[in-house]
């Protein structure tokens, strides 16, 4: 018998639909918020403990990716994650697709991109499952993932993406779902985006992404370039040539002599750096050459990138940001940690905090930004700003106001990153 774990909102046990491969869901046409059913065929609980659309970041505040795969713009396109709110340690819910041939394939794979950020002890498993339609049987955790894998949200640190062998299914007509285990309420959020599932070629290989240098701070006239190479093909690979190009210029290429497996990947530094400290919009291109290559399409990354550290002197008072609002903001302060930071115009709530704005001194005007409540005690909620340049300064300070009103006061401490 199989146990109720894996028959828990299961699929009809014969699949009268099907897709053939290769197979693509971005949930692009999905509304931001909509809950199962949706109209591409996937399926899902729902209420509770669900899936759900999303544009941006998640209702819980600090977790999610924050911002769709698929465009990598802020507040555009769709991606899916689970609502862990009102969830108990242990629960699960579950993501699944419509039915996908597998017929005339033999190595077939699942690739899609996910993106776990959150609290680390709040932040559950995810398991892919995958159904036989001719075997009616649903295989648990052909892959796993577990706890919590990113520090931010995708435009601090991007989505990331996994590979899944499907080969002992090749011939069947298969479902697959995303199986999210919660740890409790609130901040564990897990997101998965850009669904692919395909016949790979027996040599591909790819720039699947620039880890290094990122758009923000710290660009120089040495910067290091540090990019993923997948292996997307079936056969391991064992040398391949990879080249970043820096705003059209000369290629740089180096060699990578390693084995990669199938469905793999591996993270390579190049030794010789980029020169980004011009004060422009620099375009940095990376791929790979490799003898036998049967898809082009996959082999570039690119990414733009601009020095936006803050001349000395700088001001931030916090008035442009909206009432309530949560990170990200505009003005280039971002929040993370266990609980969140949060903008306020009035009364912060349960009676803690000051109950007006401190550079307008008037109730109810201006804004200013408070931590809301924690967790549990030893949780830590970072306001981070964004980057400023020091060149040419002896003796740079920092000046701030502060308010700590309330019964259970924790410390506030300033930390200064390099």
């Amino acid at each position: 018998m199989v146990p109720l774990l894996f028959t828990f909102f299961n699929s009809n046990s014969q699949c009268t639909s099907v897709n053939s491969v290769p197979y693509f869901e971005d949930f692009e046409t999905l509304s931001d918020g909509a809950t199962a059913p949706w109209s591409n065929g996937w399926t899902g609980a729902t209420s509770g403990f669900r899936w759900q659309a999303e544009t941006s970041i998640s209702s819980s505040g600090n977790t999610s990716a924050g911002m769709d795969h698929t465009t990598m713009i802020a507040n555009s396109g769709i991606y899916m994650y689970s609502e862990v709110s009102g969830s108990s340690s242990g629960d699960s819910t579950l993501l699944i697709s419509p039915c996908i041939s597998l017929v005339g394939t033999t190595s077939p794979a699942l690739s899609f991109w996910y993106h776990k950020f959150g609290d680390v002890g709040e932040m559950g498993d995810l398991f892919v499952d995958v159904y036989s339609n001719s075997t009616n049987i649903w295989t648990p955790g052909v892959d796993t993932i577990l706890g919590i894998t990113h520090t931010g949200f995708a435009n601090v640190d991007p989505w990331t993406e996994r590979i899944v062998d499907l080969s002992a299914f090749a011939g069947d007509t298969i479902q697959v779902r995303f199986r999210a285990v919660s740890l409790g309420c609130c901040q564990g959020d897990m997101s998965v985006d850009d669904i692919r599932v395909w016949q790979p070629l027996p040599t591909d290989a790819g720039v699947s992404n620039i880890v290094s240098p990122v758009d923000g701070c710290g660009l120089s006239a040495a910067s290091t370039v540090i990019v993923d190479i997948e292996n997307y093909g079936f056969n391991p690979i064992t040398s391949v040539d990879v080249t970043y190009v820096l705003n059209g210029g000369t290629p740089v290429t180096e060699t990578v002599t390693v084995t990669i497996p199938a469905y793999s990947s591996y993270q390579h530094t190049f030794s010789a750096t980029a020169d980004l400290s011009a004060p422009i919009v620099h375009q940095l291109v990376a791929y790979t050459t490799l003898t036998g290559d049967g898809l082009a399409s996959d082999d570039t990354s690119s990414v733009s990138l601009q020095d936006q550290s803050l001349s000395l002197p700088h001001i931030e008072n916090f008035d442009a940001l909206a009432d309530e609002s949560l990170s990200p903001w505009a003005n280039g302060w971002t929040s993370s940690g266990g609980f969140p930071w949060q903008a306020e115009t009035g009364n912060a709530d349960f009676n803690t905090g000051p109950d007006m704005d401190h550079t307008t001194m008037v109730q109810n005007s201006g804004t200013y930004l408070h931590t809301g409540l924690t967790f549990s005690i030893g949780d830590s909620a970072l306001l981070l700003s964004p980057c400023f340049n020091l060149a040419g300064t002896t003796n740079p300070a920092l000046n701030f106001w502060y308010h700590k009103f309330g019964a259970q006061m924790g410390d506030l401490f300033i930390d200064v990153f390099s």
